[in-house]
């Protein structure tokens, strides 16, 4: 095989397994600390913050049927994912900016739930293609299709252990 395509494939594989690993740790870490925030600094009753917290996972998982379908029919898988790395990015960046001392008053709850719909649309976008670039990545070459996966599905569990670990 050609050293050049090798070498290509491995770029790829391993910015779409950086890529997922970072994507479950932030997922993971924020699940460790949202809801306490909630409760903590929102004051939010313990039903309520597990209920919003649920709401949003609910989304998060439901988002990724529409990511695919623009995946597959309007941009592309690579441009969908890329796409949704941007906007999880920007909304685990507006999750991060201390609002109640930004912009003092009420917008804390509400830039929260914003910022809380831009990462599940940001997961909706992103989670449903990289298994797409993945197969294309090694399509025609069962063998090692096998093995990507294999170490593409690790690198949800290293994202989710490393945060699990590390957050709190």
């Amino acid at each position: 095989m050609n050293t050049q395509l090798q070498l290509s494939r491995s770029r790829a594989f391993s910015t779409l397994f950086l890529i997922e690993m970072w994507e479950r740790f932030g997922y993971y870490g924020m699940q460790v600390l949202l809801v306490v925030f909630m409760i903590e600094y929102l004051g939010f009753a313990d039903a309520r913050a597990n209920l919003t917290w649920g709401a949003f996972a609910a989304m998060v998982y439901a988002a990724p049927v529409l990511g695919g379908w623009i995946g597959d029919k309007v941009l592309g898988a690579r441009r969908t994912t890329m796409l949704g790395a941007i906007v999880l990015a920007l909304g685990y960046g507006l999750l991060s900016v201390p609002w109640d001392q930004v912009m003092p008053g009420v917008w804390a709850r509400p830039l929260l739930f914003f910022s809380m719909g831009v990462i599940a649309s940001g997961n909706g976008l992103f989670k449903a293609n990289p298994n797409n670039l993945v197969s294309r990545l090694y399509e025609g070459d069962p063998s090692k299709l096998d093995g990507a996966f294999t170490m593409y599905y690790m690198a949800i569990n290293v994202g989710a252990f490393l945060s699990q670990s590390l957050t709190p």
